[in-house]
């Protein structure tokens, strides 16, 4: 026991409250921690989204059109997304890119398929 305020014994110590300072100084680094989590994953959904996007629409355009092939991948991915087909040689390439928020970069994926 310590001599306390106002002449009595008391059990504080010096510790007392260090705890909720902690708590304080380190819970912005932890909301920080999970906020970057939560961004990693949704940029990778955000890939396998534009993948499967990507490899629906070249699908449709070898068997029907380019206009196809974009409603397509826009059925997967969303209207937000961003969707190039190029047509070269019996080949079809399809570029799908989906940008969700500014400050995560574009999730993108490119497929290419071949007529038989």
């Amino acid at each position: 026991m310590r001599p306390g305020r106002g002449g009595g014994w008391s059990d504080r110590t010096a510790d007392e409250g260090s705890a909720s300072v902690e708590l304080a100084a380190a819970l912005p680094a932890l909301v920080l921690v999970v906020a970057l989590l939560v961004g990693a994953l949704a940029w990778a959904r955000d890939g396998v989204i534009v993948a499967h996007a990507a490899g629906a629409a070249v699908r449709s355009a070898l068997v029907e059109s380019e206009p196809e092939a974009v409603e397509a991948a826009r059925e997967v991915a969303g209207e937000a997304a961003q969707v190039e087909v190029v047509e070269a040689d019996g080949r079809v390439t399809v570029t799908v890119s989906l940008e969700r928020a500014a400050w995560l970069p574009a999730a993108s994926a490119s497929v290419t398929g071949t007529v038989p």
